[in-house]
């Protein structure tokens, strides 16, 4: 390379999962293992994928229901009472959710009018309680 070029930097991928010996990857993927039990026991939802990845992000969890709707499951796993989740799950959030649940429909060559449902689910790490909250926002909803 000559003296008068410069090297640009390598661009940052967009999304980047935490390494395996991070120790919050591995109660987040003990929290979603849990949370794809209980929506296919007691939900009754189909589990279609788990941890989804494009260049966008991750889904955690995608599921079908009774009626073939898509259900895209954010899960977030707490580790005390004090946590509250649900915060987690805020305007940006539910953004790239939308953003990915585009992504995943064309991926699969889906038509984009497929019914899609946005649900989360909240582990407790401690207890191990599962909340679930079906249909917790919308791809409209403000976004």
């Amino acid at each position: 390379m000559p003296n008068n070029q410069r090297r640009l930097p390598l661009a940052k991928p967009l999304f980047q999962r935490p390494s395996s010996q991070d120790p919050r990857r591995a109660i987040g993927d003990s929290g979603e293992a849990k949370a794809a039990a209980y929506l296919k026991t007691s939900v009754g939802l189909k589990i279609v994928e788990t941890n989804w990845e494009c260049s966008l992000g991750e889904i955690d969890i995608i599921a079908r229901d009774s009626h073939d709707t898509i259900v895209i499951v954010e899960v977030k796993t707490v580790t005390s009472d004090e946590d509250f989740g649900w915060e987690a799950i805020g305007p940006k959030k539910r953004q790239r959710l939308v953003r990915l649940a585009h992504c995943y429909l064309k991926a699969n060559k889906l038509p984009l009018e497929t019914s899609v449902r946005f649900d989360a689910v909240i582990v407790n790490a401690t207890t191990q309680e599962v909340t679930h909250e079906e249909s917790a926002f919308w791809a409209d909803d403000g976004l």
